[in-house]
């Protein structure tokens, strides 16, 4: 299957975002060779996806694995089967299906003569006119001389300008103008590089100017997008530029606000402008002879990310960052490379200047960093204090856990923390419109990080609790409290059979297993178990998948209730 140690995906990130009925369909997507044109540069994957249509899929691989396709499952699904199908190709270790759809039609033309399959693929060419058309777009294309002028021309036809609005209208659109271009990219490379050039940058304006009229949510536009992304900069390396008329050429191209699409110069051209002196020189020019405005800063910003990726030492970066800090989020950033450098004064300054601009949420931030300060200075006991003050704003489970961790790690003495922290939490809940719905479980949480099982227990019983702060807590005291503990697994299932979905409904199944599988050893509740299975057939008859499955791994239980 998946080699751990080569994949480009983990694949236990891949699990993570889709259910085990998700993952199993992408994997026999991948086996069936459903998975079409698949490309990867840097940290973004795309490719094509057999399915009721051909789907587009784009996955990004950092900050954290994210997926997106244009099937409809993708609107309510964070990662699709023909995600799953795109990542797992992407990993390289698929074994193809010998017994696939895929494989048993290939087999079977493989059986016919030749004329027997003509006849049958020109029989079902003429039931499709979209299909038809391309196969004639591409015989005349065939034809085609490949001069400059008729490519153009053919680029002009691959991407005509229309006012599309309908998803599958769009999806249709894109795919037959990739198919063109990718065979116009083929002829074309029989012109010089400088003709190949002017095309290439002609497909951007062309699709810049097509994509002013088509709603492409959906980005049906990345193969299209991907091919330029990997023959661009492999025409701009052939170019018989010298090296400051490419370095003028990278500068433009990295500021410029003409297109919604352009090629990213810092990552798709870095192999060129890391060696070209003349364009990193123009970047730090334009950086030390420019004011950094709001209007210019993320202009500004584009020209440093070279020069600090080029950089030798953390000073030269820090000067560049000086250079175009406007927001508290700059400055901030400067704080942290001095800290992480042992220059708590210069620190202490700049955090002074985001302090002074610092709203709403960077206000937050600059706390954290004041902290961080202080304990940079030696002000341990001022850093605690300035800690308990930061959690007593938030008032979350994870501000709770940096305040248990900043305690344990500086060995601090506070024999009245815990007994703070709880009545903190409890009075926080009393208070009205403060009590997010992301800090509803906090004081759980925290009951069941110190084993207090009853005090968990009795504030669940009485007040809304996260699903899976619930379930944590029934798996922690299924011995001592088995009968509490199958009530809040009925909970959690009734809720997600409340969902109304496939995955949801096998969500249900497994979290009956698992409270079945730990009553084992408590004969009483398992009966119990038993007949609250019985009452939720009765109770959700009318969910038909849902019954489909109770019948299925409970059918001699509710055989013998009858």
């Amino acid at each position: 299957m998946i080699s751990q140690s080569t994949s480009l995906i983990d694949p236990a990130d891949i699990h993570a975002l889709c259910s085990d009925g998700t993952l199993a369909k992408g994997v026999h997507l991948a086996q069936s060779n459903a998975v079409l044109r698949l490309q990867i540069l840097d940290d973004i994957i795309t490719a094509q996806v057999r399915g009721t249509n051909t789907y587009r899929v784009q996955l990004q691989l950092k900050p954290t694995l994210s997926g997106y396709c244009s099937c409809p499952a993708a609107g309510y699904q964070s990662f699709c089967k023909h995600a799953v199908a795109v990542a797992m190709c992407a990993n390289g270790d698929i074994e193809q299906n010998p017994n696939s759809e895929h494989e048993q039609i290939r087999n079977y033309f493989i059986e016919q003569g030749q004329d027997a399959i003509l006849e049958q693929l020109l029989d079902l060419l003429s039931r499709d006119e979209q299909q038809w058309q391309r196969i004639l777009a591409k015989i005349q294309l065939s034809k085609n001389s490949g001069s400059f002028g008729e490519l153009k021309k053919w680029i002009t036809k691959a991407l005509p300008k229309r006012k599309i609005w309908d998803w599958n209208e769009v999806d249709h659109y894109f795919q037959f103008a990739e198919e063109q271009l990718d065979t116009l990219f083929n002829l074309s490379e029989n012109l010089d590089v400088e003709q190949q050039w002017k095309l290439i940058n002609y497909v951007v304006e062309r699709l810049n100017m097509v994509l002013e009229n088509i709603d492409d949510s959906n980005g049906e536009r990345f193969g299209i997008e991907g091919m330029i992304n990997e023959k661009m900069p492999a025409l701009f390396a052939q170019l018989n530029w010298c090296e400051e008329e490419k370095a003028q050429w990278l500068l433009a191209g990295i500021s410029s606000n003409k297109f919604d699409f352009f090629p990213s110069i810092t990552k798709g051209f870095e192999q060129y402008w890391c060696t070209n002196p003349h364009f990193l020189h123009l970047c730090q020019e334009a950086i030390e002879q420019t004011t950094v405005t709001e209007q210019n800063r993320w202009t500004l910003e584009k020209y440093a990310q070279p020069l600090i990726k080029t950089a030798t030492s953390w000073q030269e970066i820090v000067h560049i960052k000086q250079k175009i800090a406007f927001n508290c989020r700059d400055y901030l950033n400067i704080v942290e490379l001095y800290l992480d450098n042992d220059e708590a004064l210069e620190a202490e300054y700049w955090l002074a200047k985001a302090q002074k601009i610092a709203k709403g949420f960077e206000q937050k931030n600059c706390a954290e960093m004041q902290i961080k300060l202080c304990v940079a200075l030696g002000e341990i006991d001022r850093a605690w204090r300035l800690a308990n003050r930061l959690f007593a704003s938030q008032l979350d489970y994870s501000s709770y856990q940096t305040l248990v961790r900043f305690k344990e790690h500086h060995n601090i003495q506070d024999d009245d923390f815990l007994n703070r922290i709880e009545q903190m939490l409890i009075a926080n809940h009393k208070e009205p419109n403060r009590f997010a719905m992301h800090q509803k479980s906090v004081l759980v949480k925290f009951y069941i990080e110190q084993k207090q099982w009853d005090k968990a227990c009795d504030w669940v019983a009485q007040h809304e609790t996260d699903i899976d702060v619930l379930l944590k807590l029934a798996d922690s005291i299924v011995n001592d409290k088995p009968n509490t503990s199958l009530d809040y697994y009925l909970r959690v299932v009734k809720a997600h059979i409340g969902q109304s979905n496939n995955d949801s409904y096998a969500t249900a199944i497994t979290l009956l297993q698992n409270i079945e599988s730990m009553l084992a050893c408590h004969p009483v509740q398992l009966s119990r178990f038993y007949d609250e299975v019985v009452l939720l057939t009765k109770n959700y008859k009318r969910k038909r998948n849902m019954l489909k499955l109770l019948q299925q791994h409970y059918g001699s239980v509710l055989q013998h209730s009858q």
